[in-house]
């Protein structure tokens, strides 16, 4: 018994040296009741087996050429736009990072880099056409000629795009065969494909195969997956790998029956039919028992001559497997007399501790940190709460310059896509209502949410400029879309008329500012001496409503952060969780916008504001930020505290003797990309 498929491969190794079975040469067998396991087998034989046959073959579905001729089919169908010269970028960049592609066109490495940098979302056949090769893969199907025999009249009667198609996956797998570097199995591979695209392109010829594209796609997997490179071996020596099937009338010294579990072993066996048992078993007709039958004559036969047989089957109840050995083990322990030892495997498991790696500030790591003093260089609201939440992601990040891996969805959504197109539409949206003084009025309102074409352009031109569009609107752009970009598209309309429902109640106000950016300075304590440092960042709407001013910042997420009880809690790093980092950074523009002349010239109280745009459209919803349960009406009343807080923590990243640790919190660890580089393995004896 084993716990793991695996594991029963990986005895293959031991099973031959033991007793010098691999000397036996073509009297040993491995057989493979589950030939999934063939790779994890062939990995397993030991050096001293030189000469091995093995009759099951590869399954084509397995190799690379295939990955890409499903790429390649995607990127004319799903990937292309229809009516249009455009891609999308995500099929795009399967095909630019296939190892085959790259295998044969240098570009395409370049290319790939270009696109997901300069975020071509949508690139068109001009952007991609940079070398004969890419030129090949990214032309329009119709371009290619016809094949031999075939007019043009004789299309009008037969799946042109299947014949287009076909042609065009040819000509590819054509260029990559003349590659000289192929592995044999890949060569084998690209030579099998061949014949398959082939053979489907003769029967479309004929008029025998018309279905459409999707259909095609269906068909093309299923016959690949039973499709098999066939291995080059001899039967009359080496070691024997071969399936149930392959050992009718056959007699080893030595056999190894791998995964003989019930359902393997007889394989999957079932009477599924119209016709019922019954009258199936009266006519004569073949019955599950029949299939049993068979298997249970190979399993014996396999066994009859042979001087030992080792068989192993798994006991894991994972997945579907059942985890119990094949019926005909289980007979052969009750009815026979053999002698059978029961043996089980397990595999021997080093653990291997992580030692948290504890970044020194030391003369490297001060420079850089002095770098960050220098005039005309902002600390953002961002990077102070990335060190709240780990001092060692914030040196990664903002000292050593590892910049976070780019995540944007290559269909071109995800959420912070999502929160800079309501951001977007949101600014143009109040810049559009608000009269000449700034003023914000019911009525203004009232019109915009009756105009519903209108408050749909806002969100199509702010999806355009995201998503590097033409920027047209209307029914010209939604063709455009995605399925998701379609239903992110509708979630931000309602989000936009939920945050309009908020401010008719609330009208008439001033806008001051859209997407304002705003810095001050601070001082902070640095090796004894006093330093200051600007911070700031970008207010997503300033306006005054009522003698006050009032600083939102617009959060399109639902997980409200918690209440706070006083000023101190901001800075705690095991509350960072419970506030997220919206509070620290909404308090510190109101406090900069308190003080700024420019936009504050009355000295209007000002009030930090969180507007979780999905629960605005409650009617007593109040998204002012709350100390010990008391609306921050004015931040001056905290500002002290505040500034002190922050003024220690700024402080505190810059003293050398405090280094950079890695947090103890497992969620802030969990999704962090610096991960591997915080953890130190350190194996234990």
């Amino acid at each position: 018994s084993a716990t793991t498929e695996t594991l029963q491969a990986r005895y293959v190794h031991d099973w031959l040296l033991d007793k010098g079975r691999w000397k036996a040469g073509s009297r040993t067998a491995i057989v493979l009741c589950d030939e999934s396991l063939l790779q994890t087998v062939i990995r397993s034989l030991p050096p001293e087996v030189d000469k091995v046959n093995i009759t099951t073959g590869f399954p084509l579905s397995q190799t690379s050429i295939v990955t890409l001729l499903q790429q390649l089919i995607d990127l004319q169908t799903a990937g292309r736009i229809e009516g249009t010269d455009k891609f999308r970028l995500r099929h795009v960049s399967n095909i630019l990072t296939n190892p085959f592609v790259q295998l044969i066109d240098a570009e395409a490495s370049k290319l790939f880099a270009h696109l997901t940098k300069d975020k071509v979302l949508f690139p068109t056949g001009q952007d991609l056409c940079c070398s004969e090769t890419l030129s090949l893969i990214f032309r329009q199907t119709d371009s290619l000629p016809l094949p031999e025999g075939v007019t043009q009249t004789d299309l009008t009667r037969l799946p042109e795009q299947n014949i287009r198609l076909c042609q065009w996956l040819q000509s590819i797998i054509q260029r990559i065969a003349v590659t000289q570097t192929l592995s044999p199995l890949d060569r084998e591979a690209v030579f099998r494909t061949y014949q398959i695209v082939q053979r489907l392109l003769s029967l479309s010829i004929t008029g025998l195969l018309d279905v459409d594209a999707n259909t095609f796609r269906r068909l093309v997997t299923q016959v690949i997956a039973a499709s098999t490179v066939p291995y080059h071996g001899s039967p009359i020596e080496g070691i024997q790998i071969m399936g149930v099937l392959e050992t009718r009338c056959l007699d080893f010294d030595h056999v190894l029956l791998l995964s003989c579990n019930e359902g393997n072993m007889p394989k999957g066996v079932n009477d599924a039919s119209f016709i019922p048992h019954s009258v199936r078993k009266s006519y004569g007709m073949t019955t599950v028992d029949h299939k049993v039958g068979i298997y249970s004559y190979y399993f014996h036969r396999l066994l009859q001559r042979a001087e030992d047989a080792t068989l192993t089957y798994n006991t894991s109840t994972e997945g579907s497997n059942k985890g119990e050995m094949s019926r005909f083990m289980l007979q052969l322990m009750v009815e026979s007399r053999l002698d059978i030892r029961k043996i089980a495997l397990s595999g021997q498991v080093n653990t291997v501790a992580a030692e948290r790696r504890v970044i020194q500030k030391d003369k490297a790591v001060s420079e850089e940190l002095q770098a960050m003093l220098q005039p005309g260089r902002t600390l953002s609201p961002t990077a102070i709460n990335s060190y709240l939440r780990c001092p060692a992601s914030f040196y990664y990040n903002y000292v050593a310059g590892l910049k976070e891996p780019d995540e944007t969805d290559l269909d071109g959504m995800d959420n912070r896509m999502f929160g800079t197109i309501f951001h977007d539409a949101a600014e143009h949206i109040y810049n559009s209502i608000k009269d000449s003084h700034g003023v914000v009025y019911a009525d203004a309102i009232r019109l915009l949410k009756r105009d519903s074409r209108r408050l749909a352009a806002f969100v199509d031109d702010a999806f355009a400029n995201a998503l590097a569009l033409d920027g047209n609107a209307g029914q010209a752009l939604r063709q455009t879309y995605t399925g998701l970009q379609l239903i992110n598209r509708r979630v931000i309309l309602r989000l936009i008329n939920d945050l309009l429902d908020y401010d008719l109640r609330h009208a008439p106000f001033t806008i001051v500012s859209n997407e304002h950016r705003v810095k001050g300075k601070i001082d902070i304590t640095v090796d004894g001496q006093t330093c200051t440092l600007s911070v700031g960042g970008i207010i997503d709407r300033l306006d005054i409503a009522g003698n006050r001013m009032r600083v939102i910042d617009y959060k399109t997420g639902f997980n409200t952060p918690g209440n706070f009880n006083s000023v101190d809690e901001i800075f705690d790093p095991a509350k960072i969780h419970d506030h997220s980092d919206y509070y620290l950074q909404t308090i510190l523009y109101s406090c900069l916008v308190s003080h700024n002349a420019e936009l504050n010239p009355r000295k209007l109280n000002v009030s930090p504001q969180l507007l979780f745009v999905q629960k605005a459209h409650a009617e007593d919803y109040d998204p002012t930020l709350k100390v010990a349960g008391t609306p921050i009406e004015d931040i001056t009343v905290h500002e002290e505290d505040f500034i002190n807080g922050l003024s220690a923590l700024i402080s505190e990243i810059f003293d050398p003797d405090i280094p950079f640790r890695p947090t103890d919190n497992a969620r802030t660890c969990d999704t962090c990309c610096y991960r591997k580089l915080c953890e130190s393995p350190v194996k234990r004896e």
